[in-house]
């Protein structure tokens, strides 16, 4: 139903970008195959006045949640040399995309290499925004300038919890 959903009526409406996750491996699944140049990891594009970084899930960390004290694929550079490019600069909105939260309340606490490592760049070149999921929820924060929303509600949850309505 998801393939349904997102081929035949969400993409004919609006652009549809991914910043392929755990779920989306291996590169044969269902969201590579349905997703134009699905041979792109990371990528960025700019639309209108916004830029859009989009982190792939499997650079981060060998496919392992990075949180394990390891960045030994984390595309930092590339990462810097987006963010400090004419076109993300000229650009009135700077847009993150990340699969693994920066910071969470729930499930756990986000990722410290992406805290260590993300947030410095993010703040040194104004990204306003930052969008992740994985936690199958809704959270939303503003920490020194940068906005962080986890919308990973679009799968089921993992364990039954209570739903807070605040």
């Amino acid at each position: 139903p998801f393939r349904k959903y997102l081929c035949n009526i969400l993409a004919s409406q609006v652009p549809v970008f991914v910043a392929f996750g755990n779920h989306d491996e291996p590169q044969n699944s269902f969201v590579h195959k349905a997703i134009q140049n699905s041979g792109m990891q990371s990528f960025s594009f700019n639309y209108g006045n916004a830029h859009f970084t989009c982190i792939d899930y499997s650079q981060l960390n060998d496919n392992t949640l990075p949180y394990d004290d390891s960045i030994s694929s984390l595309p930092l550079g590339w990462i810097e040399q987006d963010l400090a490019s004419d076109a993300a600069q000229n650009a009135a909105w700077r847009f993150v995309f990340v699969h693994v939260p920066v910071y969470c309340e729930r499930w756990f606490d986000g990722s410290p290499i992406l805290r260590t490592y993300l947030v410095p760049l993010m703040q040194q070149y104004g990204v306003q925004i930052c969008f992740s999921g994985h936690t199958h929820e809704y959270e939303r924060g503003r920490l020194d300038g940068t906005y962080y929303v986890i919308s990973g509600c679009g799968s089921y949850l993992d364990t039954p919890e209570v739903v807070v309505k605040d």
